[in-house]
């Protein structure tokens, strides 16, 4: 799209915005008023005429459906599917936290439940009216804006002698216990194996291609992909994870990102990859391997490449030969 097509259905002011790219721009304007449309074609103005990489570019907003509106305009001026990063500041945010987890005080592998996930506990698992779940709910919300913990709840409790109101100290004990539940929602695994769905981006509908955009944009490219790293999300630390997977993500440079997530943030501690005809009935390109979910940057792995050996019936049994000559060598140098 030329710059000049770019800019044709802008008015004058929009326009302004479009091409100031000498430093930081506030635009304030109300609800209606266009300004999706000047960012987008902002966006565009960016990359098509100014070369900038659309990786280098981040576009935030409030809610999960601007952000999809916004991604979708973006594609659309570009002709492409745009590695503009555009992200709700809930999930890029969240995201920010989970790679310096270290740096602030909490577990790479947290969940945030929303409000609606709070109330359905609520009313499913503490026998509470509906109406009285988004209340708490809401209470629940603004208590952890305040900083308020499960333990300066119970602080509060004692001063106000809930115990001798039986209402308040009823809804205190429930209010009580869906805090406790939420943090029982993160399930930490020891082991985890799978045989992650395989679906690239033509398969996906909107609403699933959405989801992994604004939560595994990183490994957006296969269902599969964003299936590895959420598994490694709900097992504890120096835990083990087995995956059976299409192999391509050795090469293909759609999965960089997941090579990087498993090289530079985890171990693999085996793989092996079988031949096209490695099962009956199905010619598909599979591997499969192991991961521990901590990184040892001096592991040496163990690898085994069946792609010479034709035909299912044999895949195990010269898997299995090789391991074993692999062991006795090593007994043999000892």
């Amino acid at each position: 799209m030329s710059e000049k097509t770019l800019l044709s259905g802008l008015v004058d002011r929009q326009r302004d915005a479009v091409a100031h790219t000498s430093g930081p721009l506030l635009i304030l304007a109300g609800a209606g008023t266009g300004k999706t449309t000047t960012i987008t074609a902002k966006i565009a103005y960016m990359v098509q005429e100014l070369g900038i990489d659309p990786a280098q570019i981040l576009a935030l907003t409030f809610s999960r459906a601007a952000a999809a509106n916004m991604r979708a305009r973006v594609e659309k001026l570009l002709n492409e599917t745009s590695e503009v990063q555009v992200s709700t500041f809930h999930s890029f945010c969240a995201g920010v936290i989970r790679d310096n987890a270290d740096k602030c005080g909490v577990r790479p592998d947290f969940s945030i439940l929303e409000d609606a996930d709070t109330a359905v506990i609520l009313h499913r698992d503490q026998d509470v009216g509906i109406r009285d779940a988004l209340l708490y709910t809401s209470s629940i919300s603004k208590a952890k804006d305040l900083n308020i913990t499960i333990e300066k709840l119970e602080e509060f409790a004692g001063q106000k002698k809930l115990s001798g109101n039986l209402a308040l100290f009823a809804t205190h004990q429930k209010v009580r216990n869906v805090l406790e539940q939420a943090d029982y929602l993160s399930p930490k695994y020891h082991v985890v194996i799978a045989n992650p769905p395989y679906m690239g981006g033509k398969g996906m509908n909107a609403r699933l291609r959405t989801f992994l955009k604004d939560n595994y944009a990183d490994v957006k490219s296969d269902l599969f992909s964003a299936f590895i790293v959420r598994n490694t999300e709900l097992t504890l630390p120096k835990g083990q994870l087995g995956f059976m997977s299409p192999f391509v993500w050795m090469f293909i440079s759609s999965y960089e990102k997941l090579r990087l997530f498993l090289i530079d943030q985890k171990t693999i501690t085996s793989l092996i990859q079988l031949e096209y005809s490695g099962f009956d009935g199905a010619t598909v390109p599979i591997c499969t391997f192991t991961v521990e979910n901590s990184h040892k940057p001096d592991y040496r792995g163990g690898y085994v490449r069946l792609s010479d050996f034709r035909g299912a019936d044999i895949q195990g049994p010269k898997a299995i030969e090789i391991i074993q000559s692999y062991n006795k060598s090593l007994q043999e140098a000892q």
